[in-house]
């Protein structure tokens, strides 16, 4: 897990090395030098290359789900993956400084040399990008923002190349220098190519047919992929209006009646609203027995404290209990159980409300809300409902089935001796109310 102290620095990392990876090829296009501001920031520059160069050779690192903090294996780590990277970025950015320095005429080789500080962004944006994999985030939105950040930091670099190569108009403001690159870089790049700046001599010939080549495969694969990205932002939705085709086509072969299919349709609506179409118990179906048990006890714990009948109940039994939990959706209108039905199971109110309702249907006894319990007496006793129990709005809800509580409570034997004694009480209890 990294700390916060950490990704703080991460990301003041990824921003200084940008800002390089931005400057540095500016600073080489335009020559800009002689200037004591640049000075002093590749100074700085330099200070936190080689505090991140330091850190590297003691930070631990993930290795298939483990962390690995043995300083050998660090080390080795460390050399097999981005050391040389930092490393020539250090020697170029201390190049940079010499020549900044020294005013020292810069030709062939050395241009290449003031450019490493660049390369920084490797490593840094590499090391955003695979935190940020394991936040939840949209996998295909991470491709695109990713895609998106090198595809305009390359066109950036290309323009710098393109000034380089001695396009430079003295008439022009930098800025306007800048764009006039970045426009050729643009439209080179997506194979447009209108003709109205075109290369004068060898170098920008070669330069031009070499950014040609590249504009073709980045334009290839940017279309094809930025297509496909988009298509999958929503996966969960994609799936849901599969889903929904199915359905709709069912209906339509069997007949289904339109007031059911509008209840049906509705019913897939509140789905999708609440839940984005997905099943709690799909969900927990895959995870492991361990973090079921934690995420089944995040959204029942509370509810099922507030139950009488398991007051005084284990941790162990509690959590037993909740992993029996199903959950079930009942739309307005429709009836969990109705007066004088046989009761196996008892429930708990996620969300929505219902009503308690008596033998007529038509007089409510209370209304009960989202945390609200109903129907207990049904995992004690097999007898029949003293009321109804209506759902009053889209009302998602767990029920416990009596099967499922005695098979728990058969391994908690105590407790199990106290539920039967607290049956036993409240069955004398019904009988003297009775008679």
């Amino acid at each position: 897990m990294i700390s916060k102290r950490l990704l703080l620095w991460r990301f003041f990392i990824l921003g200084v090395s940008l800002i390089v990876a931005i400057q540095t090829p500016l600073w080489n296009a335009f020559d800009f030098r002689n200037e004591s501001f640049w000075l002093q920031f590749y100074l700085a520059v330099l200070v936190f290359y080689l505090l991140d160069f330091i850190l590297y050779f003691f930070l631990p690192y993930e290795d298939r789900g483990e962390w690995i903090h043995d300083k050998a294996k660090i080390r080795s780590h460390y050399f097999k993956g981005w050391f040389l990277v930092d490393l020539l970025s250090i020697l170029g950015t201390v190049f940079l400084l010499y020549v900044e320095y020294t005013n020292a005429k810069i030709t062939g080789f050395t241009h290449f040399m003031t450019l490493l500080p660049a390369i920084k962004i490797l490593h840094t944006a590499t090391d955003i990008r695979q935190w940020l994999e394991d936040q939840t985030i949209n996998p295909s939105t991470l491709r695109l923002l990713n895609s998106l950040f090198w595809l305009a930091l390359s066109a950036h670099w290309i323009s710098c190349g393109w000034i380089k190569l001695g396009t430079l108009d003295p008439k022009l403001s930098t800025y306007d220098n800048y764009i006039k690159a970045l426009y050729w870089c643009v439209t080179t790049l997506t194979t447009i190519g209108y003709g109205d700046i075109t290369p004068s001599n060898s170098p920008q010939i070669i330069y031009t047919m070499i950014v040609q080549i590249i504009g073709a495969g980045m334009y290839g694969y940017m279309i094809g992929n930025l297509a496909s990205l988009i298509a999958n932002l929503d996966i969960a939705k994609a799936q849901f209006q599969e889903k929904l085709e199915k359905v709709t086509t069912f209906m339509k072969n069997h007949e289904i009646p339109q007031n059911l299919q509008k209840d049906i349709l509705t019913y897939y609506k509140y789905l999708w609203t609440h839940r984005r179409g997905t099943d709690d118990a799909d969900v927990l179906q895959d995870l492991p027995i361990s973090l079921k048990e934690k995420v089944a006890l995040f959204l029942n714990r509370d509810i099922i404290s507030k139950v009488p009948l398991f007051q005084g109940a284990s941790e162990g039994l509690i959590r037993q209990i909740v992993l029996k939990l199903k959950p079930q959706i009942y739309m307005p209108g429709d009836f969990i159980f109705r007066y004088g039905d046989i009761g196996n199971e008892m429930y708990f109110i996620s969300r929505g409300s219902v009503d308690v309702v008596a033998a007529d249907e038509k007089t409510v006894y209370a209304t009960l809300h989202a945390g609200d319990f109903f129907g207990e007496m049904a995992l004690l006793f097999s007898m029949p409902r003293t009321a109804g129990a209506r759902a009053a709005e889209f009302t998602d809800i767990y029920s416990l089935n009596k099967a499922d509580f005695y098979e728990v409570l058969d391994q908690y034997p105590d407790f199990k001796a106290e539920i039967e004694q607290k049956a036993e009480e409240r069955k004398k209890e019904l009988e003297k109310s009775d008679s």
